[in-house]
């Protein structure tokens, strides 16, 4: 899926700021692409999640990824991996610096829409795009 596509690597550092509630780090977002790849580099709890309408830090680990499911991913399992929302924050005492490597899916690669889930065993899922088959043996053999 994601052999010879596109893919990003960008950085955010989000300085100590003395107002932190007034100042927003990044926006809540999903990400278009497939898949998120972040490092959290000072343990610092910049990113948070939306799980049940709640914010919720993500606890940065040592040499540890965080791995976001974008919404193309969404679109290809026609749901069964939801696309993740997620925001950046700012604290008073410490920065945070967050790196973000994004993959696309390979760019023969169409968007198509399903009527039935991919899992099932129907054709026609992904018109011009994968085959049930496809995607059944990438992600749920």
């Amino acid at each position: 899926m994601f052999e010879e596509g596109c893919q990003m690597m960008r950085m955010n550092y989000y300085p100590p700021c003395p107002q932190p509630e007034l100042v927003i780090g990044l926006d809540s977002h999903s990400d278009a692409v497939g898949l998120t790849i972040l490092l959290q580099v000072n343990e610092m709890e910049g990113l948070q999640v939306r799980k049940s309408g709640r914010w919720i830090p993500v606890e940065p680990l040592p040499n540890a990824f965080v791995l976001n499911i974008g919404d193309m991913l969404e679109i290809v399992t026609n749901g069964i991996y939801r696309s993740t929302e997620h925001r950046a924050a700012v604290n008073s005492v410490k920065r945070a610096t967050i790196y973000w490597h994004l993959l696309q899916p390979q760019s023969r690669w169409r968007n198509g829409s399903c009527t039935k889930p991919c899992y099932s065993t129907d054709s026609g899922c992904l018109s011009e795009s994968w085959s049930c088959g496809f995607l059944q043996g990438l992600f749920f053999s």
